[in-house]
Formats: C-alpha cells, structure tokens, sequence
C-alpha cells in the first residue's frame, strides 16, 4: 500500500496531465472546437472595459482583506507589498496543479519576507477561502429563492447539499481544536515537526475566535468580491453575445466555482470547461458558446497572472526577505 501512494505521490503531476489531457479530448469530441473559436473570435472586447476596472477592483479589495486578517495577528504590513505576493499567487494557482497552491506559494513568500510563523499565514488564507465559501453560498440561497424552478431544472440543490457537506466537514477539520487534540494528533504523533505545526496553526486561525469583527469583516468583503466576479462573468457572457439574467449566471457559477474548487486535473483543465458545458445547457445556452465562455475565462484568468510574472521577473529584488527582520 504505502508503495502504491509513494508511486502516486512521485507522478502526481503526471496523473492531473494525463487527466486533463484526456478531458480535453472527450470535450473536444463533443463540442466542434472550430465552431468555437469563431465564436471566440468574434467576441466583443469593448465589454473588457468594464472586466478591466472589476479584475483590478477585486485585486485591490482581495489584498485589503489580507492585510485585515493580518492585522488579527498584529502584523502591520504595507498594502502593496501584499499586492505583488496577491499576484505571485495569481500567476502559481495557473501553472501548478490547483489554484489552492498559487495561495499556498503567496503564505509562503509572505513567511520568509516578513520571517513569520508559516501557520500564521497559512491561517489567514484559510480564513480567506471559509470567508468566500460563505459569501458564495449567500449568493447561491439567494438566487436559488428567486428562481426555484431553474435551480431545480439543473439539480442545483444536489450539488449545494454536496458542497455544503464538504464544507461543514472541511471547517470541522480546519477549525476544530477538539479534532486536532482526538484526531489529528493520533494520525501523526509520530512526525513531531507536523505536529508542531498543527498546534501552531490551530493557536493562529483561534485568534479570529476572539477578533470576530475582522472575520465578519472578512465576509463583508468577500460578498463584494463575489458580486464582482459575478458580474464580471456576466460581462463575459455579453461579449460573446449570450444573454442571461444576473440570477441565472449566479445560479451557474456558483455551481463551477464550487466543483472547481476539486482538483480533479492539472490546473483542472478540461474538468473545468466540462463542467461549465453541462451546466449551461439547463440555461438554454448551446455548447458552443458554453466552451468559448470557459475558455474566455480562462484566458482572462492567464492574462490577469502575467501580473505575477512581472512581478517576479522585475520587482525580485523586492521580494527578499525584509532587513529588519
């Protein structure tokens, strides 16, 4: 057994390639890719100017947040520093396995910086993805209320009663101090270094406990950048020429945003797209279009990391760890 998980631990990266790639190929089967393209061609780019204004918007209120859940553990630190390892993140969430990595990698440059404890920062991005889980789930009841019939034409309910299982157990897990000292503790007493680190991380996510303003402060603003993105998808579906009310793209995306949040395949190639596919037809939106919406996103989404990419290339210097530390 424990050669069979060494085995899939070594070709991981392999597995979600092989994944993806397979994905890419049912999807293109299915869907006339050339048909796509065209449509993608003929995709209206003045609706950008509003995309632009909501992506730099939700940049700059993502990073305020941040700094709010810093402040939690009395760190006081410049706003646009946060903003170049915000977009560090951005740029590693589109070239590993899954986007939880690209935040991974911003705690991380966060941690040698500013020389931090590991489990502070890994807390505060925790907090920020329990944060936009609830922010996204007030979005889905919402909309769900206001059209019934086609949340449940699309079998909504199913997914949002599997998602909210996974989150209840996800902040069982990420939370509960009872799980670590029962569980936890006996799953890796053996590796001292993981259990300091659990212990760490637990005392650092606790404190939000005794500071719940900057936590209900923290889901004020994820309801913002929410609504953003919302709106930016929208905009998106406008550009290519699809219609749909603000509800029914909440009721969607909703949908895609928690399903994406599995890392079924390398960056969840093709996983993705499929599954934007199969939930706009339940909108009266044909496949074609469907594909092109998904990868316009996605492009959107690789442009916006080349932010990151510049950081790393031309503000390096900036990024070594503080002198006065």
């Amino acid at each position: 057994m424990k050669s069979v998980q060494a085995f899939i631990t070594r070709h991981k990266i392999k597995f979600t390639l092989a994944i993806a790639l397979v994905l890419l190929v049912l999807l293109l089967i299915k869907v006339d890719i050339v048909a796509t393209i065209k449509v993608m061609s003929e995709f209206d780019w003045r609706w950008m100017g509003i995309g632009a204004v909501i992506i730099i918007s939700s940049f700059l209120l993502n990073t305020y947040r941040w700094q709010l859940l810093l402040q939690g553990h009395q760190q006081q630190l410049g706003f646009w520093l946060l903003l170049k390892f915000r977009m560090i993140g951005t740029l590693y969430g589109d070239v590993l396995p899954s986007e939880f990595s690209g935040d991974m990698m911003r705690a991380y440059y966060l941690t040698k910086h500013e020389s931090l404890e590991m489990s502070v920062s890994f807390s505060t991005v925790i907090v920020e993805k329990i944060s936009n889980v609830l922010a996204l789930f007030v979005f889905l009841f919402v909309a769900i209320a206001i059209n019934t019939t086609k949340a449940s034409e699309a079998g909504i309910w199913r997914w949002l009663m599997i998602a909210i299982g996974v989150f209840v157990i996800g902040v069982v897990v990420l939370y509960s101090r009872k799980f670590q000292r029962v569980v936890l503790s006996r799953i890796i007493n053996k590796n001292i270094s993981w259990l300091r680190f659990v212990k760490k991380y637990y005392e650092a996510i606790h404190v939000y406990r005794n500071q719940g303003g900057v936590f209900i402060s923290s889901i004020i603003i994820s309801l913002i950048i929410i609504g953003l993105s919302m709106v930016l998808n929208q905009v998106v579906f406008f550009g290519l020429g699809v219609h749909l009310t603000f509800v029914d793209v909440v009721l969607v995306i909703s949908i895609i945003t928690l399903s994406n949040s599995i890392p079924v395949s390398f960056g969840n190639i093709g996983y993705r797209e499929s599954v934007a596919v199969y939930m706009l037809q339940f909108f009266g939106v044909a496949a074609v279009p469907a594909l092109a919406f998904a990868l316009m996103m996605r492009l959107i989404r690789l442009l916006t990391s080349l932010s990151g990419l510049f950081v790393l290339v031309f503000q390096r210097d900036t990024l070594l760890p503080s002198p006065r530390k």
